[in-house]
């Protein structure tokens, strides 16, 4: 038999008890070079920043919202390379993830984000790709895999 222990209230995350934030930003494509994704994200607050978080690093970039970033800014770029609109081309589809953060980063400031695509594969729906990426020189470090259909 296992003893069921309920977790006081006062030590869960915010998010576990009010819910996740859903963090609105706008996305900007800057001017690449050497087939790199370079963006940039502004962060707007969202109610829930408004009332506050006991975290002492602020309204921070979590796991969460950097692979979100990452996902949009490969859409955004393939989006402009091919002429298509993310209607016509679809979402990312991530097959395999890993992030480290290596220091917070503060959603006060902008958060810029630099995407190498390593491998790419052309499928007969779509294509598939293998991307690194780091997040404001380094403080988020990653890989990312996965598909980008064409909507046919």
């Amino acid at each position: 038999m296992v003893n069921k222990i309920v977790v006081p209230r006062e030590n869960l995350s915010d998010y576990l008890t009010e819910g996740m934030r859903h963090e609105r930003y706008h996305l900007y494509l800057l001017d690449s070079e050497d087939e790199k994704i370079i963006t940039e994200a502004k962060f707007f607050k969202t109610h829930k920043d408004a009332e506050g978080y006991s975290n002492p690093f602020g309204a921070h970039l979590s796991h969460i919202s950097a692979l979100n970033v990452i996902s949009q800014s490969i859409i955004a770029y393939y989006c402009k390379k091919l002429g298509k609109t993310k209607y016509e081309l679809g979402e990312f589809l991530g097959r395999e993830s890993f992030v480290k953060m290596l220091r917070p980063v503060s959603l006060e400031s902008s958060v810029r984000c630099i995407i190498t695509p390593r491998r790419t594969i052309n499928l007969k729906s779509g294509f598939f790709g293998n991307f690194d990426y780091s997040i404001n020189e380094g403080c988020f470090q990653g890989r990312i895999s996965g598909i980008i259909p064409l909507k046919i």
